[in-house]
């Protein structure tokens, strides 16, 4: 997965787990973050004339893509027609905190069989907006459809858990693991 006409450039450890490639685009930043479902990608527009589009080139054969429209989030499916991962509605906020999810999102497809597009197109009414304070965050996140991890304290029911910790609590007897468990998309 890649962002079309993105220049290579090295990235820059911003915090534990997360990445940042500053000037991918002419303006645009790219961060990626781990998390315990996925992954969090993150466009950063750092200014009104920075590119707004934003195309992420998909190479999978074994994978189809389609737009749900009512939420306009991107379906990712398996040969067999199964949902692997789709990302989140896509949502941008400015640098005061003023969300919107007037995104338009399309899947197209690319130059080879199994190649995808997925543009991601920001309104010019919020980026134009004058109450808007720069830089703009457009996030367009993944999340692993069916699995996510869990956490199981021994001598308890399993109980689900955003934290994956391994051991004993300090100061306390309870062990705990990581186990993947089912869940609906995130």
């Amino acid at each position: 997965m890649g962002l079309e006409g993105a220049k290579k450039v090295s990235a820059v450890v911003d915090g534990e787990y997360t990445l940042l490639y500053p000037g991918v685009l002419p303006g645009v930043d790219l961060r990626y973050t781990v998390t315990s479902v996925g992954f969090k990608e993150e466009a950063i527009i750092l200014d009104n004339k920075a590119q707004r589009e934003l195309t992420f080139e998909i190479s999978s054969p074994a994978l189809t893509m389609q737009v749900v429209p009512e939420s306009k989030r991107v379906l990712v499916k398996d040969a067999s027609g199964v949902a692997v991962f789709e990302p989140n509605r896509p949502v941008m906020w400015d640098a005061k905190g003023i969300h919107s999810d007037d995104i338009s999102v399309q899947v197209l497809a690319g130059k080879q069989q199994g190649d995808w597009l997925v543009k991601y197109t920001p309104s010019d009414s919020y980026m134009d907006d004058p109450r808007i304070t720069y830089p703009v965050v457009v996030d367009p996140s993944i999340c692993i459809v069916g699995q996510h991890p869990q956490m199981q304290e021994t001598g308890r029911p399993e109980t689900p858990s955003e934290s994956c910790r391994l051991g004993t609590n300090p100061g306390a007897t309870v062990k705990e693991r990581s186990t993947t468990g089912s869940s609906p998309a995130c």
